[in-house]
């Protein structure tokens, strides 16, 4: 395939692995030639960006049931019996991430705007 405008042959090359495009090929005498390109962008609602997020933690969660015979307080509880700030740790790191950012102000925590998730 040919593409001779110096505008599409950017737009060619800035493409990544996954990009869903349409394009219109045109031709003469066997060869084909690039005459458009359009990046498809595919939008993903609220309710479906909070649906995802509950089932990834419902899962999570389930295995942390299974794995832990119905005593999920095991994964945080350390060998003296006390709970362990390094095994909570490691635990909040496994979970799906939630749908607004914690960030560190002067004298603690605040939740900031929910973010977009990138597609």
């Amino acid at each position: 395939m040919l593409v001779q405008d110096t505008g599409l042959q950017a737009r060619v090359k800035a493409l990544q692995k996954g990009d869903h495009v349409s394009v219109v090929v045109g031709g003469q005498d066997n060869q084909r030639l690039l005459q458009s390109l359009t990046v498809r962008t595919v939008s993903v609602g609220r309710g479906e960006r909070v649906l995802a997020l509950m089932i990834s933690a419902a899962v999570v969660f389930a295995a942390a049931l299974i794995l832990t015979l119905l005593h999920p307080f095991k994964l945080i509880v350390g060998e003296d019996g006390r709970y362990s700030n390094s095994k909570f740790q490691m635990a909040l790191w496994w979970e799906p991430p939630l749908p607004r950012t914690c960030q560190r102000s002067g004298s603690g925590f605040f939740i900031s705007e929910e973010t977009s998730l990138a597609v």
